[in-house]
């Protein structure tokens, strides 16, 4: 919020570059929470897909898990405005 203020602040002040760090600085915390965000939902679908593995089996609340996981990735990753992604799939892996 203090942020906010202060580029408010500036803003009145025709402090434009001033305003536009600040404006910087608030889309990287955005974006950093972002990436936490999606950290937490890979781990909850690795914890469930390693349990599957090592269980040679797999549970209802475990596959609901899985899928809201993969798809709370998906939803977070999506760049709203820019159409992109936050992070981009670098590689497959693929199950033997």
């Amino acid at each position: 919020m203090e942020e906010l203020l202060t580029l408010k602040e500036m803003l009145l002040k025709d402090n434009i570059p001033g305003a536009l760090a600040i404006v910087e600085e608030l889309e990287e915390m955005g974006r950093n929470d972002i990436i936490k965000t999606i950290r937490s939902y890979a781990v909850v679908l690795l914890l469930h897909l390693i349990k599957q593995q090592a269980k040679n089996r797999t549970t209802r609340p475990w596959e609901v898990s899985i899928r809201n996981s993969v798809r709370e990735i998906q939803r977070e990753n999506k760049c709203r405005k820019a159409g992109g992604y936050y992070l981009i799939r670098t590689c497959v892996l693929k199950n033997n």
